[in-house]
């Protein structure tokens, strides 16, 4: 087992430690956050970015909102726990003042667009099926799977998920040069065993439903019919599974083409295509790879670009 495949141990720290850039993830109380956190093998299922004045930036329904804190650590609060990350550079050294100065400004700057809405259902497919399909694999084959599943997702920096925005404050900031900042995305094995989906489906369906514009909600409801009669998450996995592994090599070159990547794939990549029997233990994405459209809290929660600060609050209900 590697170090990101299991949880960094969180303690309770006060609200008065973040700083502007740190990064919040938390756990909502809805149906929806729950297959969040099941797709992203994670508690999480929510992000921000802490800005100053005790106020948090983050991509929800209404759009990117500069919101206060103290809501969230109150009783009553929407969510079920706060935990704080300290964001470093690629030596592990902390940020500068600057530095952290550039991620705030960015996100400042991408205040008032869209939230993802109407792609959400796409993002959630893709973000489950990529990491729970071809347990055993080994791990450069999975960084592969990992950049063709993202390769599906839309390129439109107009609209955000709340991870998508987080990633872009750190990759897409003004820091010099670009993407210096960008949080490492490490590929680790899925769950063993994996883990079961345990929502109340009928929720979530009302949740998301409710969610969409009219004019998608003809579509979502085909969409629903079609799962329900004939694709559960099982379902789509067996039919990827279905794919050789000679042919998503194959596909490889393609891919990183797609992507821009071209041969600059790291080392460890290269030297796991000729031992790929012997497997990694975990593989890092190269910032040209990274699809920040899908990005999920558990990425942001596994990178070593980010180390736990502290848990600022939990409610006395949850039981995760």
């Amino acid at each position: 087992m590697n170090e990101h495949s299991v949880v960094r141990p969180i303690q309770t720290v006060a609200a008065d430690v973040v700083q502007p850039g740190d990064v919040l993830l938390m756990r909502g109380r809805s149906e929806l956050s729950t297959l969040i956190a099941w797709a992203s093998d994670s508690v999480y299922s929510h992000s921000a970015v802490m800005a100053d004045d005790g106020r948090l930036y983050e991509s929800i329904t209404h759009g990117i909102m500069s919101v206060p804190l103290a809501p969230r650590l109150a009783e009553g609060s929407p969510v079920y726990l706060v935990d704080a990350f300290r964001p470093v550079a690629y030596d592990r050294s902390p940020l500068s003042e600057q530095e952290r100065a550039q991620v705030v400004a960015h996100g400042t700057g991408l205040l008032g667009l869209q939230y993802a809405t109407s792609e959400l259902a796409m993002i959630g497919i893709v973000v489950a099926v990529r990491g729970k399909s071809f347990p055993g694999a080994p791990m450069w084959l999975r960084s592969v799977l990992r950049a063709a599943f993202d390769s599906l997702l839309s390129d439109d920096a107009g609209k955000m998920t709340c991870s998508e925005f987080v990633y872009r404050c750190f990759a897409e900031n003004a820091a010099r040069p670009k993407g210096r900042l960008a949080p490492e995305i490490v590929v680790t094995p899925p769950p063993d065993p994996p883990l079961p989906y345990t929502g109340n489906v009928r929720k979530l369906i009302e949740e998301v439903w409710s969610l969409l514009r009219p004019q998608h909600k003809a579509r979502f409801l085909q969409t629903e019919v079609d799962m329900a009669g004939s694709a559960t998450p099982t379902d789509l996995e067996r039919r990827i599974g279905d794919v050789s592994a000679a042919e998503l090599e194959a596909l490889a070159s393609e891919v990183r083409a797609r992507l821009g990547i071209g041969e600059q794939v790291p080392a460890q990549f290269k030297s796991a295509a000729r031992s790929a029997l012997q497997g990694l233990p975990e593989a890092v994405l190269p910032f040209a790879a990274t699809h920040p459209k899908g990005v999920s809290p558990g990425d942001l929660a596994r990178t070593p670009s980010h180390q736990p600060l502290g848990r600022l609050m939990q409610a006395p209900d949850w039981h995760g």
